[in-house]
């Protein structure tokens, strides 16, 4: 129970603890949870964690005091519960992801078991839970068609049981055709996400009918922006933005319009997909046919300001000058949203606090959580006072690093975290030009750099505004424990290694140098073995993969026939693998072709039999006394070749026309390279 509820990572832990908002601890020793936060956290904590253990036993059961307390219930019908289930939970998991629930297959006491369906009971917050449902009734639908939609058509029902008057909270549904739902998707669904973030609301398509569930002001911004839309398929759209407060222009210059837009409109796309917001160009209402566009940006203050300055940016760099003349420095004192301006010196300074494909900008506005974006030569940071005045320290400690380390003081700040260095182990906490520092920047969303300590040995700073728990996928708290975990044997008892990215292939050994090592096996070794009942190894009466049949023109065949991986040229050249007559066994010892490898003797030893070409060799033992080798350690070959071995000449002296050969056995996962003159034994 206890490796259930804390999932691969602590991941499962981690999203009980979010969905529930309660701070949820394993007390490994003891096998004990303990819950900190509010009753009603602390009640719905202990709820989840209980129906998360009872999936690993058997069907889960939830009361009408569950029911009725933050949970959603959708009656899945029989034929469709595997597909959205997916592939071992991967699917339901994947929407517990996206959209921060608990959701899981339940049986309700008091309520009689239905044969035509099954409870999916969705446990969160009443958003989140709304968004789950619409995608599994969308899911549904696509298995499905007309399920829920039928419903719908001739009552009206929109499975919303939570509609609440008092908090404006109800679903908005409208039919759209075909081709209507292809263009309001986009691809792999990316317009319906761009809707939704933009507006507030809930969007999701079930079959042709949209689904718009939210507050009265988000259904109503999520039906303007699909009306706009549709109207951009037939031309330019006049939008009146003035007395909008959900909106933001920009001017952008005639000939910088192609530039900002993109080929295809894959800019302006990649800017929506980024901050959330809807964008497109407004109709003019004025003759004045070298004026400005305006280009129209909808959603989110925070988002909007983001997508306005990406776009200044690229104006900019078409128009040198456009949005930078006559600005200054600027350092606004407001609490509140709000931007301030700050001048980088010059070029080079502009190069490195960009980085590559402005990998360095996005670290800094993810560590500080505002808004960065460089205009000209001016760094705009947007946020709240707190945000703007992370954005613009952790700015400034990087450009002091171009000459040397930087010596910060971080004892009462609240946005960073210190890790001594000792000694020495700078350049393993870096890695390869800085690799260690970038990868765990990325992957917990920080600022790290080295400080130097006038007293003392040099610190590793760790920015960010998020702190993280002991868990947590990101903050500061996981940048602190991979940079301990690189450190953690500086005392010199052990050294850290990395594994590589790609494993490689063993370096070609020679027979002459050690045969023994390759083809012998030892007693335990299981992968040499074939157990009894071990079908993997074995094939039944009939089945052709392991046979090779005479005139067969593919699989394994001898010298001589067409296709295939050849073997050495034996009577007719008509077998499948050495050592068969007729070519009608199997592998190596069988008849009838009806068992696939030879049973091992007590000490594991397999008997191959292979004829070889006399010009191409290296010096081995003699044939003869490998043969005797075998028969010392009890590897008796009459049994395992079924007391014939006529047909095989044995001994040194007899040659054979053939060629050097590879015979690749993959069941064996090995290859064999055999060089010797006459017959060898293995």
């Amino acid at each position: 129970d206890a490796a259930f509820i804390l999932g691969k990572g602590g991941r499962t832990k981690m999203k009980l603890s979010r969905v529930s908002g309660c701070v949820i601890e394993l007390v490994e020793g003891e096998l004990r949870l303990e819950f900190q936060g509010t009753q009603q956290q602390k009640r719905h904590a202990r709820k989840f964690c209980r129906c998360v253990m009872a999936q690993r036993t058997g069907p889960v059961y939830v009361d009408a005091n569950d029911v009725a307390d933050d949970c959603t219930v959708l009656a899945v019908p029989q034929e469709a519960v595997g597909f959205v289930t997916g592939r071992g939970g991967n699917f339901l998991r994947t929407l517990e992801d996206e959209h921060n629930v608990i959701m899981f297959f339940a049986d309700i006491e008091g309520v009689p078991k239905s044969d035509d369906h099954e409870n999916l009971v969705v446990f969160g917050q009443r958003r989140g839970r709304r968004s789950a449902q619409l995608s599994a009734m969308s899911v549904v639908e696509t298995k499905l068609p007309g399920h829920y939609t039928r419903t719908w058509r001739e009552t009206g029902e929109v499975f919303d049981t939570e509609v609440d008057a008092s908090n404006d909270w109800d679903t908005f549904t409208m039919e759209l055709s075909e081709d209507e739902v292809s263009y309001a998707l986009g691809r792999r669904g990316m317009t319906r996400k761009k809707l939704a973030r933009a507006s507030g609301c809930i969007v999701q398509y079930v079959n042709r009918v949209a689904f718009l569930s939210g507050t009265s002001e988000e259904r109503t911004r999520a039906q303007e922006y699909i009306k706009w839309l549709f109207r951009q398929l037939e031309g330019p759209v006049y939008v009146d933005t003035d007395n909008r407060s959900d909106s933001t222009t920009v001017n952008v210059p005639q000939d910088c319009i192609g530039y900002v837009t993109g080929q295809h409109r894959q800019t302006l796309s990649e800017i929506e997909d980024t901050y959330g917001t809807l964008m497109f160009f407004v109709e003019k209402r004025d003759d004045n046919q070298d004026a400005p566009e305006k280009l129209a940006i909808f959603g989110p203050e925070r988002a909007r300001r983001g997508a306005e300055l990406t776009v200044m940016s690229s104006v900019e760099k078409k128009s040198p000058g456009f949005f930078t003349d006559g600005i200054r420095d600027r350092k606004a004192s407001t609490k509140g949203f709000d931007t301030d301006l700050m001048l980088i010196p010059d070029d080079s300074c502009l190069s490195y606090a960009l980085g590559r494909d402005g990998s360095t900008r996005k670290k800094i506005a993810t560590a500080s959580n505002a808004v960065l974006q460089f205009v000209g030569n001016f760094a705009y940071i947007a946020g709240n006072l707190q945000e703007r005045k992370r954005g613009r320290d952790y700015l400034c400690w990087l450009l002091e690093q171009r000459d040397g380390k930087v010596s910060v003081d971080g004892s009462n700040r609240d946005d960073v975290s210190e890790v001594e260095v000792p000694e020495g182990f700078a350049g393993r906490l870096m890695g390869n030009h800085g690799s260690e520092l970038r990868r765990i920047e990325q992957e917990t969303g920080t600022f790290c750099f080295l400080a130097h300590s006038v007293h003392g040995p040099d610190r590793l700073l760790i920015c960010g505004h998020e702190q993280g728990a002991a868990y947590s996928d990101r903050g500061r708290t996981k940048a602190e424990r991979l940079a301990k975990y690189l450190l953690q044997d500086a005392n010199g008892t052990r050294h850290f290694t990395r594994a590589s990215s790609r494993s490689r292939s063993p370096k070609r050994r020679f027979w002459a140098k050690s045969w023994d090592e390759q083809w012998q096996t030892k007693g335990r070794d299981e992968r040499w073995q074939a157990r009894v009942k071990d079908e993997r190894w074995q094939t039944r009466a009939g089945d052709e993969r392991w046979q090779a049949r005479a005139g067969d023109d593919g699989g394994m065949q001898g010298l001589g026939m067409r296709g295939g991986m050849k073997g050495p040229e034996m009577s007719g050249g008509n077998q499948g693998l050495v050592g068969m007559s007729g070519g009608k066994q199997g592998l190596v010892g069988m008849s009838g072709g009806r068992r696939g490898l030879a049973r091992a003797s007590a000490e594991q030893h397999l008997v191959w039999t292979v004829d070889l070409n006399a010009s191409h060799h290296h010096q081995l033992p003699d044939s003869r006394s490998l043969f005797d080798s075998h028969k010392e350690h009890g590897c008796d070959h009459q049994r395992h070749h079924g007391g014939s071995l006529n047909h095989l000449p044995v001994g040194s002296g007899s040659q054979h026309d053939g060629d050097l050969v590879q015979i690749c056995k993959h069941s064996l996962r090995s290859t064999a390279r055999v060089l010797e003159q006459g017959n060898l034994f293995l």
